[in-house]
């Protein structure tokens, strides 16, 4: 039984919201015209996801999407729960190492302030990277067609659970036509969906999804510093919705969210 089906029985969800109606303040790279939300093409170092202001523990997600020629990005949902404050504790550690060693050799005070800067500053800039782009689930949009990750399997292609769960088939349009994505939530159990048809569904609390998480996601850099493992993620609790800016140009409109109760497919089988 899908979770489409579980959310009709539950019969309680409440009515569709609209979400992302006005840009917030601290929004970089992106406008917003006649209800259409616009991901201007930039750097990603210097732009910002939108998250939603409001927070939901099981809900229903649609949005259209259209992409440009070569486009990338992602609707986004339970952000990982931690904070971002390991890096900057490894920079200070660097900074004051690097300054007791310019100190120590050579006993110059601006060799020390020199040292201590170039240690600090690329932690300083990925600390401020992921605060503006947090980790998290995400389902992916994407031209399929002429960007790299659609050559590189179906655990990257359009509407898959990026690097988690493959997109089992492609309904998606091609480049300047609109989709239209649904993420389902209930519990730990997800739901992706492309033009009306279901292309990915987890659950989040197996076994095998744990691990995969903390292998996709606490690899490399993000291990050294993040200090809240993505295996340790907690499922249970209210996430807000967010849309990615990866520097491609991408459009939304009719972004829309209403919560379900979802006691049903919690029992279900």
């Amino acid at each position: 039984m899908t979770l489409t089906l579980l959310l009709l029985l539950a019969g309680a969800a409440p009515g569709w919201q609209p979400l992302f109606g006005r840009l917030p303040e601290n929004a970089k790279g992106w406008s917003i015209e006649n209800g259409v939300l616009h991901a201007l093409p930039a750097s990603p170092l210097g732009t910002t996801d939108l998250f939603s202001p409001r927070q939901f523990r099981d809900f229903e997600f649609e949005v259209d999407y259209r992409v440009a020629p070569g486009g990338n990005s992602g609707i986004r949902y339970l952000p990982l729960a931690g904070r971002f404050v390991g890096v900057r504790k490894i920079a200070a550690l660097l900074a004051a190492a690097a300054a007791m060693a310019a100190i120590l050799l050579r006993r110059r005070p601006l060799a020390a302030a020199l040292a201590a800067l170039l240690c600090f500053s690329p932690a300083a800039v990925v600390w401020s990277y992921l605060n503006r782009h947090p980790l998290a689930l995400e389902f992916q949009v994407l031209d399929n067609q002429r960007h790299r990750d659609g050559r590189r399997g179906p655990l990257y292609r359009a509407g898959a659970l990026y690097g988690l769960s493959p997109a089992v088939e492609d309904p998606s349009r091609p480049a300047g036509e609109w989709n239209q994505a649904r993420v389902l939530v209930c519990g730990s159990r997800v739901e992706h969906w492309l033009n009306g048809k279901r292309v990915a569904a987890a659950d989040l609390s197996e076994p095998n999804h744990r691990q995969a998480r903390a292998r996709f996601y606490g690899q490399g850099w993000y291990r050294i510093f993040l200090e809240s493992e993505w295996s340790r993620l907690g499922l249970d609790r209210p996430s807000s919705i967010g849309l990615q800016h990866h520097g491609e140009e991408v459009w939304f409109r009719n972004a829309r969210v209403r919560t379900a109760e979802c006691e049903a497919a919690s029992a279900a089988p």
